[in-house]
């Protein structure tokens, strides 16, 4: 199954990524991330490492850490099913 969820993502310290979203991850969980820029997309697989509660702007969200496991291949915009 496929969910589409918006997130902003940036490069963590530590070499893992970092994922602010409306919905909090399950430490374990394995996603795909598909991002999106410059017309082209890439799809990363990632592992939820951490998810914790945190609030921006006065909206509580939800900080995820994700180790990337494999991908940056670079695929046609859209999205696939």
């Amino acid at each position: 199954m496929r969910l589409r969820r918006d997130v902003a993502i940036q490069d963590g310290l530590d070499g893992m990524l970092a994922a602010i979203g409306h919905v909090p991850g399950v430490v374990g969980e394995v996603l795909t991330l598909q991002i999106w820029g410059s017309g082209e997309t890439a799809s990363l697989e990632v592992e939820v490492v951490d998810s914790r509660p945190q609030v921006v702007d006065g909206v509580l969200m939800h900080a995820l850490r994700l180790l990337v496991l494999r991908g940056g291949a670079v695929a046609e915009p859209g999205w696939s099913s």
